[in-house]
């Protein structure tokens, strides 16, 4: 009774969940944010500040794990659960659970509709039977593979042109799946989702992750200018974006994890002015040059907070790269994946790129994976990076080294280093800690043979705190 409204709806949303279940935080961030429960700007810091009361309040665990500085999943214990369950139940938000009964699929007095395993197979399910589909708020999908049922719901008022005005109060549509494991696939008939989606125009969130039957997202996306999360990590067979993609003027999030099979990112997604996390860019192949975004036109996004990309050309170098990335002054997490092998030739060598002295002081976490070179170009040695908290640098075949030993502890600030698959890096923990990264709190060491005497134990980890105890 402490909480305000807000904090109440986002603790009673546990309810939908099964019990000790783990829920990862990025997903709920995404929830609440379609559900207006925690404003857009600072999303982040709302999520975190609300878990942390949770937490302190025995009311959520956090999910710890070993190979995380901190933890990013959550769970409930039983009692609470049932508490929140009943709770949920009361004041008419989730409609789930029953005595002695497996969970339905029902709609909630305020419209919250959750689908549930077997769903399809309920009179509910059917188009005629759902009531007051004008009032849904929320569709979420909580453990049904084939909840492509849900859309006929909406289905009597698609050739009514002046009954478009029902849709007015969905606002999420979390049809995918929202456990971080890939064991529930689900599978929806492409042509429904576009059908549909063109008169969902007030959603605020929309979720096709784990989805595999998507190919493509054509242009009836394009009407939902309210839209601030589009959320389709993991669609394993998704090909093609929208052209017209620069008409979700909204949209602030934008995941696409997982999407390998993405072709190219139409040119269009430079004018999202409002884009501040795009996870999953892809820097194509020349074939797709015209049509396709490229690094330069990312340039305009002033807001972007956090950027993945994906590399699936053999003549871009971190050089070339991080010239372009540098004039994103918002910019604090960056993610590069090379996908194919770096032509040297092309790429030109790391002397051959003087323009840039150091990473952007805002930048706080930096990934490299399948890192191209044999040396790390002078401003990511570690005496440069004096406001870096996190680095991560995988799969690197070739890399040998972090540049020249210092005489002295240099004032690198990173915290937190993981090195993963670099099988020809080589370098001793003395040099690591006491001289190339002084403030090390944590280390992950996996697959570096010639990484030698460090304290990590067998799952590859060494944390400061627990190595004082």
């Amino acid at each position: 009774m402490e909480f305000e409204i807000e904090k109440k709806l986002c603790l009673l949303s546990f309810a939908v969940f099964p019990e000790n279940r783990e829920v990862h935080r990025t997903m709920l961030m995404y929830w609440w944010i379609g559900e207006g429960f925690i404003p857009v700007e600072g999303a982040g810091e709302s999520v975190r500040e609300a878990l942390q009361v949770f937490t302190d309040k025995k009311l959520v665990e956090p999910v710890q794990e070993r190979r995380k500085v901190a933890p990013s999943s959550y769970k409930m214990n039983p009692f609470v659960h049932s508490s929140v369950i009943h709770l949920s139940q009361k004041i008419g938000l989730f409609d789930i659970y029953h005595e002695q009964k497996r969970p339905s699929m029902r709609q909630s007095g305020l419209g919250k509709v959750c689908l549930v395993e077997g769903s399809s197979a309920q009179l509910e399910a059917k188009a005629k039977k759902m009531q007051s589909p004008d009032q849904i708020e929320t569709v979420l999908n909580v453990s049904e593979r084939y909840p492509g049922f849900a859309f006929k719901w909406f289905s009597e008022f698609i050739t009514k042109p002046l009954q478009k005005s029902v849709f007015k109060s969905l606002r999420v549509f979390y049809l995918g799946r929202w456990e971080r494991t890939q064991k529930r696939i689900i599978e929806v008939p492409n042509p429904e989702i576009m059908k549909y989606l063109t008169f969902m125009t007030n959603l605020r969130l929309v979720s096709f992750q784990g989805i595999s039957t998507i190919r493509k997202l054509n242009r009836s996306i394009c009407k939902l200018h309210k839209l601030i999360v589009l959320d389709l990590r993991e669609c394993s067979d998704l090909t093609q974006l929208p052209e017209k993609i620069e008409s979700l003027h909204s949209l602030v999030y934008l995941d696409m994890t997982g999407c390998y099979m993405l072709e190219y990112i139409p040119m269009r997604l430079a004018s999202l002015n409002n884009l501040e996390v795009l996870k999953g860019f892809v820097v194509s192949d020349t074939a797709y040059e015209g049509v396709a975004c490229t690094m330069r036109l990312l340039k305009r996004l002033k807001k972007l907070r956090k950027l993945s990309i994906e590399i699936h050309r053999d003549d871009l170098g971190v050089h070339q790269l991080m010239e372009d990335l540098v004039m994103l002054k918002a910019l604090t997490s960056l993610k590069v994946t090379w996908r194919k092998n770096l032509n040297t030739v092309r790429a030109g060598k790391p002397d051959d790129f003087k323009k840039i002295e150091s990473l952007p002081d805002q930048l706080k976490k930096l990934s490299l994976q399948r890192f191209p070179h044999e040396q790390l170009p002078t401003w990511i040695h570690p005496h440069k990076l004096l406001h870096l908290k996190k680095l991560h640098i995988g799969g690197g075949r070739l890399l040998k080294g972090f540049g020249a030993l210092p005489e002295k502890a240099t004032e690198c600030s990173v915290e937190a280093l993981r090195l993963t698959s670099l099988p020809r890096l080589r370098i001793g923990w003395i040099e690591v800690k006491k001289l190339y990264f002084p403030n090390l709190t944590f280390l992950e060491k996996y697959d570096c043979p010639k990484i030698s005497l460090t304290p990590c134990d067998g799952n590859g980890i060494w944390r400061s705190d627990q190595d004082d105890q």
